[in-house]
């Protein structure tokens, strides 16, 4: 996955990662790591960020996989770039603070698939 990402509550860390309930797809979690020790894990999502549903993201390659490869905040958004299928980059936004408050009260946070044109 791509490197940490400073958040005001800790490292942001993005990885895939799969189930052996669904051996077969690869899907893209996160967990938020304290900033002194971050062999302390202190929130960690506990359903997928984003599985491999969409077309091009089982036609590929690999098909049924999604993994992280680089994360940026520009203004108050998370960007994350992420494979698809071995075959295409993609790209999930949200609100940082929003995606920070779901990793600490609810543990589902939420990224929503970008469009091509709004990359521009």
């Amino acid at each position: 996955g791509p490197p940490p990402v400073k958040t005001d509550i800790g490292w942001l860390l993005l990885y895939h990662a799969m189930d052996k309930r669904d051996s077969s797809r690869y899907k893209l979690g996160a967990m938020i790591l304290d900033s002194n020790d971050p062999t302390k894990v202190l929130y960690r999502s506990n359903k997928p960020l984003i599985a491999p549903d969409e077309e091009y993201e089982n036609a590929g390659h690999k098909a049924g996989v999604v993994y992280p490869c680089g994360a940026v905040v520009m203004k108050d958004q998370l960007l994350v770039y992420y494979g698809g299928a071995d075959t295409v980059v993609c790209a999930a936004s949200q609100n940082l603070d929003t995606f920070l408050d779901q990793m600490k009260y609810n543990q589902e946070p939420k990224l929503r698939r970008v469009k091509a044109p709004m990359l521009n």
